[in-house]
């Protein structure tokens, strides 16, 4: 049995290099590194920001809740979402990858 490359704990299926965890977060920098504003990383917690959606559709992140971030950087910009979901912390070992790239105001 294979041991992940990356984090050295996770089990990893097939000709992969990466557990399913790593994985995730390796489609995360991926992503980002593609153009993607959708993720704000914030004090090391990953959160991305959905297209809109109405109020009572039920798969609303947060159950619609409004959540505010300021961006870092060259572009700085405020981002207002209702349709935001929880992504989790970023495993140290991936924060080098990735970094904060946001305050969360409100």
């Amino acid at each position: 049995m294979k041991i992940c490359s990356k984090c050295g704990n996770g089990k990893v299926s097939g000709n992969r290099e990466y557990c399913f965890g790593c994985f995730f977060w390796y489609e995360v920098i991926e992503s980002i590194a593609r153009g993607s504003k959708r993720y704000m990383i914030c004090d090391g917690i990953c959160y991305i920001i959905a297209p809109p959606a109405e109020i009572n559709d039920p798969f609303i992140g947060s159950g619609g809740r409004t959540y505010v971030f300021s961006t870092m950087g060259e572009d700085p910009r405020v981002i207002e979402s209702r349709n935001v979901w929880y992504h989790g912390p970023v495993p140290d070992y991936f924060r080098n990858e990735l970094p904060d790239n946001a305050i969360m105001l409100y």
